[in-house]
């Protein structure tokens, strides 16, 4: 029983994003697992659970504090989160000092250099990021996060330069490869992966541990709503009280699938100066996809249909086909034109559904189908079954966990370019990055021409097709249906169920998450006046 409370308030607890449980709940799911793996025919009475639960709380294996049962690494990384916040608050940026004639002139000289010209909000967004230690920047895509990033940067070599200081040494980074990618694509400048930037290995985010060699004067990390408490507890051990730290993000997409809700909790705080971005700057030639976007989050029902750049086809829900077989086909052939009409590049048309596994609209029965389309099977090619997955060469394949090891991170998108069944081995190239796979090595990898809104969150593609049904209805939330349509570059297909689509925009309830962050920081700033 010891061993179970542990496993569920670190793993069980963690999976459905919460950082604590509440007794009754902590009860109920051990009560639940203990049933699902009939490892004993009747449940655990109160009495013998609130016996254990003392004794691993008496011991330290378990934290209890306010009604609520952390495990220890949790309850650390939540706390440090916390304080260390807080305590950067007090430090001063080394261009605190620094006049606002002095500043307003490299800020104009800048936006000269770069050919931009900021408005107010923005203005006002680089001061903040100059004038502080830690400031948090959020806004839809399109907002301009990447013209203040650029702005800020060159801004700051400009007042080095103006107080005779070394320029100071600038790192980027964001939670997944095609996230930093984009980074860097937009910057101008080299990104890393989280993980990479931090060292952080198998072991890093037991609430101890912290990277010691970060040189970095300033760093900037982007889409942090992807971020967990651990990961970000563990980043803020690994700060000194001087270096900057610019936290970009989207409040509105969905939280990271780990534990914490920490974007939001530390913008609902008010403890760090936050810049809120409202105003659509890059439209392009996606001017419907941000409109809707903006009306989805203000939960307008009323969508713009049916322009070059937003198209819905509807397939409406019927009780005869609860598979979504009519789901299923309509998001094939348009797939299949539009992947002909890109050239047949694997990286232009991504699929997107809510689920994972439960409908023929969903993930793995849409990547069988898909597969046939984008890769079909001829005679002679080499292929390895895995699970109920056939690999081939030229098959698009996605990382689904962290590999430390291989330097692949989950969410990390690739190609199949070789494939051996005797030996086993596929090897895939990662845009640029070519990593092998034996044995049960391969169990990593899934097909990536249909993923889940959760996989593709930090990526962004040029043409998206989203299947979208009410017997998905558990995952039909405000923010992952937002997360699913903000993915689009150039042209989002939304093929489905308009009873759904307006479900998905009124539902803003989703699954609560027990996360103590938000009032932590509010709690110590008050104790801290």
């Amino acid at each position: 029983m010891k061993c179970l409370v542990r496993a569920v308030l670190k793993t069980k607890a963690g999976a459905k994003g919460h950082t604590f449980l509440p007794a009754d709940l902590l009860t109920e799911e051990c009560n639940a697992f203990l049933k699902e793996n009939a490892v004993i025919e009747s449940a655990v009475t109160k009495e013998r659970f609130e016996t254990v639960l003392h004794n691993l709380v008496a011991g330290g294996a378990v934290v209890f504090e306010s009604g609520r049962y952390y495990h220890p690494d949790r309850y650390k990384n939540e706390r440090d989160t916390a304080e260390i916040l807080l305590r950067r608050i007090g430090h001063r940026s080394r261009y605190a000092n620094v006049s606002e004639d002095a500043l307003n002139d490299c800020i104009s000289a800048a936006q000269y250099e770069i050919g931009i010209t900021l408005d107010e909000t923005q203005r006002n967004a680089v001061i903040t990021a100059i004038r502080n230690t830690t400031t948090v920047i959020t806004g839809s895509p399109g907002s301009g996060k990447t013209t203040i990033l650029n702005s800020y940067i060159k801004t700051v070599d400009m007042l080095s330069e103006r107080l005779g200081i070394p320029k100071p040494e600038i790192a980027l980074a964001a939670p997944t490869g095609m996230a930093s990618k984009r980074m860097s694509h937009s910057t101008g400048r080299e990104a890393k992966t989280i993980h990479k930037l931090f060292d952080i290995g198998y072991d890093s985010l037991d609430g101890e541990n912290c990277c010691r060699n970060l040189s970095a004067d300033i760093i900037i990390l982007d889409e942090v709503s992807m971020l967990d408490i651990d990961t970000v507890g563990y980043i803020m051990r690994s700060l000194s009280d001087e270096t900057v730290l610019i936290l970009v993000g989207d409040v509105n997409q969905i939280p990271s699938i780990g534990p914490g809700n920490v974007l939001a909790d530390i913008i609902e705080s008010e403890c760090v100066p936050v810049v809120r971005l409202e105003h659509s700057y890059r439209l392009g030639g996606r001017k419907t996809i941000l409109e809707n976007a903006k009306r989805i989050n203000a939960g307008n029902e009323e969508l713009i249909r049916n322009r070059q750049d937003f198209v819905f086809y509807p397939v409406k829900d019927k009780q005869s086909d609860r598979e979504c077989l009519r789901l299923c086909r309509a998001v094939e052939r348009i797939f299949c034109e539009e992947y002909l009409a890109g050239g047949q590049n694997p990286y232009r048309v991504q699929v997107i559904s809510p689920l994972k596994s439960k409908t023929a609209a969903s993930v793995d029965e849409l990547n069988t189908v898909l597969q046939k389309i984008a890769n079909p099977e001829i005679n002679g090619d080499e292929q390895i079954k895995v699970g109920r997955a056939l690999f081939r060469k030229g098959d698009k394949v996605m990382q689904i966990s962290n590999n430390y090891d291989k330097g692949v991170y989950n969410g990390d998108v690739g190609r199949i370019t070789q494939v051996s069944k005797r030996k086993y081995v596929v090897q895939v190239d990662f845009q640029g990055v070519s990593v092998e796979y034996s044995g049960a090595e391969l169990e990593q990898l899934k097909h990536a021409f249909a993923t889940t809104v959760h996989k593709v969150q930090g990526g962004e593609y040029p043409v998206v097709i989203m299947a979208i049904t009410g017997f998905h209805s558990m995952m039909l939330i405000r923010n992952l249906f937002y997360t699913g349509v903000t993915r689009a570059k150039e042209r989002m297909i939304i093929v489905g169920d308009e009873d759904a689509i307006r479900y998905a925009i009124r539902n803003t309830k989703g699954t609560k998450r027990f996360s103590a962050l938000c009032g932590l920081l509010k709690r110590k700033n008050e104790n801290k006046k």
